[in-house]
């Protein structure tokens, strides 16, 4: 008997995205697969394909690509292009993107692992009771693994999302099982969104069998695991995208009340969330150490030694914070400010030179403990669920809904413990705060595309535009994609383009609006 760890992951090597053109190149140390074949045989391939379940859903999570895109960040001289094409969403971000390809093959690639497993888990070849109690309970997992996918491709490449009409806007291709000769069309929002819900159902169903319990993560911060809170937060999620208001403040307010989470109300306390992965504020944090599990930010502080610098050590960005992101914070109390945004003592190094007084986006400097310098070289424990999230999606739902007096509630408590002065909630205040709250974690790009509104330029900071730090437009351009880049709440970026490569394999795709028809 194979491995199933190793059968799982060589299926996936079988597979680019959704399809293939390629179907006489199999690789062959492979077989295709066979649904009827009863992959779980012995509590090894139960235990191995969760050990898959949350190394493949580890490696769909990093999740700051929209930001790029967005008003917090400029662009630094010698930046490479860098995913400079979703920076400036110019005529280069089309279907042909690498980024672009990159959001849907890793999802696709992903569900091809979860499919299996689900459809595994219903066929245990044993007669042991606790054997097939856990391959359910590993289907569970493997449900939410493939909610989370769904719910990220939906919000990325389906249309915005409008109950009256979400029974026809197209989303993306339905799959439910592996089958490499399929060619599926793009599913409706309705459809999708009706699949993650059934998912998130089901898993919470097996989630509470007294036959779980044994294997289920307590709900706890920082857990390592899918665990009922989390699904209670993907509720959260897709109950908002769907304009379902009530339920998802309910779903948010939940987690908030909860008392087992809170945001951290010191400097120390909000800097330890990502440089050493400790706190109460996230619902969950992946297993991480020096070998596995890291999701990197280097792109914005790309910190190590350098010989030349006063101080031996420099940072070479890649993007800096713009004057935007600078001034949304407008108190200097504000923790956020005060931990997410530094001038480093060492300074930095661009444009063969080394420069002082830049303000440097250090969110996510790094956890020193996950590298083996022992710098802060922007990489940290994945942390897929905050629950800053929760306190922005039940005052942004409650608002909705037309519960003024929760929607103020909700956004006063997480300004106040931000030390920030307090607002009523409104259009204008939750769009700063979604923008001040969550910047790196790629869910400012959802909440404007689900609410129809855009931005308008993204002024880099003076001293870095006076020390010529920033990469500008050629002289003459027409239009500025750099600091003067807008990008109105109708754009096609808002529906990422369907990737060239799965429309050339598979016909029965339909591209979104202002990509042609495979570009």
């Amino acid at each position: 008997m194979k491995n199933i760890f190793g059968k799982f992951l060589a299926l996936a090597a079988g597979v680019f995205a959704l399809s293939s053109c390629n179907l006489d190149r199999f690789p062959e140390a492979t077989r295709p697969y066979d649904g009827k074949d009863p992959y779980f045989q012995k509590a090894s391939d139960v235990s191995a394909s969760e050990v898959t379940v949350y190394t493949t859903f580890r490696g769909v999570l990093d999740t700051y690509l929209t930001d790029i895109m967005l008003q917090g960040f400029n662009a630094a001289v010698g930046y490479g292009n860098d995913l400079g094409q979703v920076h400036r969403t110019d005529a280069t971000f089309n279907a042909s993107n690498d980024a672009v390809e990159g959001v849907w093959g890793s999802h696709y690639r992903a569900m091809v692992q979860y499919n299996v497993i689900i459809a595994a888990a219903d066929h245990p070849n044993t007669l042991e009771s606790d054997f097939a109690e856990h391959a359910q309970f590993v289907k569970a997992e493997a449900l939410v693994a493939r909610a989370y996918s769904y719910i990220q491709l939906a919000r990325h490449f389906g249309l915005r999302y409008n109950k009256e009409t979400a029974d026809k806007d197209l989303c993306v291709p339905y799959v439910v099982v592996y089958d490499q000769s399929a060619r599926p069309s793009r599913a409706t929002n309705a459809q999708i969104y009706g699949l993650i819900e059934e998912d998130l159902s089901t898993a919470r169903q097996i989630f509470s069998l007294e036959s779980s319990k044994k294997y289920l993560t307590e709900n706890q911060a920082c857990a390592e695991y899918f665990t009922l809170d989390v699904i209670t937060a993907l509720e959260a999620r897709y109950l908002l995208d769907t304009q379902r208001y009530k339920e998802a403040a309910a779903k948010a307010g939940e987690l908030v009340k909860c008392g087992r989470y809170s945001l951290s109300t010191s400097l120390e306390d909000l800097i330890k969330v990502q440089s050493e992965g400790k706190g109460t504020e996230a619902i969950m944090q992946l297993y991480a150490d020096k070998t596995e599990g890291l999701v990197g930010y280097g792109r914005f502080t790309d910190y190590g030694q350098n010989e030349k610098s006063p101080t031996k050590y420099a940072y070479v960005p890649k993007y800096l914070p713009s004057q935007v992101l600078i001034d949304a914070y407008t108190e200097p109390s504000d923790l956020r400010r005060q931990a997410w945004l530094e001038q480093p003592s060492d300074p930095i190094y661009l444009s063969a030179s080394f420069h002082t007084g830049i303000n440097l986006f250090v969110k996510y400097k790094g956890d020193a403990s996950l590298v083996s310098s022992g710098l802060q070289e922007g990489v940290v424990a994945a942390k897929p669920f905050m629950i800053s999230e929760m306190y922005l999606i039940a005052a942004e739902a409650s608002l909705a809904a037309g519960n003024q007096v929760d929607a103020d509630f909700y956004l006063n408590a997480l300004q106040s413990d931000r030390k920030a002065s307090t607002t009523t909630a409104t259009s204008e205040t939750l769009y700063n705060e979604w923008f001040r709250e969550t910047v790196g974690e790629g869910l400012f790009f959802f909440y404007l595309k689900r609410n129809n509104k855009g931005f308008s330029g993204r002024e880099g900071q003076e001293k870095a535009k006076t020390e010529n730090l920033l990469y500008t437009s050629p002289a003459g351009s027409e239009v500025d994609y750099y600091e003067g880049r807008e990008l109105p709440a109708d754009h096609r970026a808002f529906n990422f383009p369907i990737p060239t490569y799965e429309i050339q394999c598979n016909r029965n795709l339909v591209q979104n609006p202002g990509y042609g028809d495979n570009n």
